[in-house]
């Protein structure tokens, strides 16, 4: 599991707390919580403890704990959704949900928790906003990535992630160049024209020379 993955390069040796801070984690990342037998949406399940907590009679320890916790893990999810969040922002919030839920195991580790959310996140996000964007409508798709890819390389400092980022954008200009071998191929100035104008907003060097060598021979 990626995230599992990820949480070992950060937490370098096996503690007593790891199944917590990962459960934790998993809850920021899914914004799900059980709730009886099942998983729901973490804000329909502190919805329902809370008309749970106000039905009951009295001081109930083990609701308060469960709809604190859940706080703690919505406040983590709000910090974790914004994807320029850096690791100081969230420290101080989080940490006083965190003291306040009693989960120990977490707040004892905050930073290097964080840390785990936020490689995570750029990780998997990178790819999901980089899809977005080759889904842009033609006319606009390439300039769409590159400005994406700039823009998220300027954001991310991670090496794996950077590394990411430019996995995907290398098969990217291969199936560039694959349309534009294609469209050399069939003869037709129309397609060549395109399939050359998408090259040329990769503004590569390398790219638009082959493609001028290709239209010379």
């Amino acid at each position: 599991m990626e995230l599992e993955t990820i949480y070992r390069t950060v937490f370098k040796t096996k503690k007593n707390e790891d199944f917590e801070r990962l459960e934790f984690l998993e809850r920021v990342i899914s914004g799900k919580y059980p709730y009886g037998d099942q998983l729901v949406d973490l804000e329909d399940a502190i919805e329902m403890e809370g008309m749970e907590y106000t039905i009951c009679k009295g001081f109930d320890y083990k609701t308060e704990r469960h709809i604190n916790e859940m706080e703690a893990i919505r406040t983590t999810r709000e910090w974790y959704k914004r994807f320029s969040s850096t690791i100081q922002e969230g420290k101080e919030e989080i940490g006083k949900a965190l003291i306040e839920a009693e989960i120990s195991p977490v707040s004892d580790t905050l930073e290097d928790c964080l840390k785990v959310l936020k490689h995570y996140r750029e990780k998997i996000e990178c790819i999901r906003i980089l899809r977005a964007a080759s889904q842009t409508p033609k006319k606009h798709r390439t300039s769409a990535v590159y400005a994406t890819a700039e823009t998220l390389l300027d954001t991310i400092r991670n090496p794996d992630s950077r590394r990411t980022i430019f996995e995907f954008m290398e098969k990217y200009e291969k199936k560039l160049i694959k349309n534009f071998n294609r469209a050399v191929k069939k003869g037709k100035i129309i397609q060549i024209a395109d399939a050359y104008m998408e090259l040329s907003l990769t503004h590569e060097p390398e790219v638009m020379e082959y493609a001028t060598n290709s239209l010379r021979q």
